[in-house]
């Protein structure tokens, strides 16, 4: 009598969320394990995962590092091969809080005056 068991290889997604915007990342077919800024997932061999980036309000969604390839506006869905364990990053941003100096009628914009 012999025994045989076939194991299913996993293989590990990491994905980071980087920069100074806040956002997430869902995926279409698994599930993803967040832990702050650090997300993993697991998958069978050779799984092509489809990631998109969320921004957070406030932030804007900058590129994905680490895909095998990008679509979509801003390359906001990244696609993995899970041949091996990867690592990808999504990195948002947020715009900066520089408001104009000198805004004398309120437009938002600074003021110049010359004075002869």
């Amino acid at each position: 009598m012999s025994v045989m068991a076939n194991f299913a290889l996993n293989r590990t997604l990491t994905i980071n969320v980087t920069g100074n915007g806040n956002g997430t990342a869902t995926a279409a077919k698994g599930i993803i394990y967040w832990n702050l800024h650090t997300g993993v997932a697991y998958y069978a061999d050779s799984t092509e995962e489809t990631l998109t980036a969320v921004a957070g309000t406030g932030s804007t969604f900058t590129g994905w590092t680490g895909c095998d390839s990008t679509s979509g506006t801003n390359g906001v869905t990244c696609v993995v091969k899970m041949t091996d364990s990867k690592t990808v990053s999504a990195n948002f941003s947020k715009p900066s809080s520089k408001k104009a100096k000198h805004d004398f009628d309120g437009d938002g914009k600074s003021d110049i005056f010359w004075q002869a």
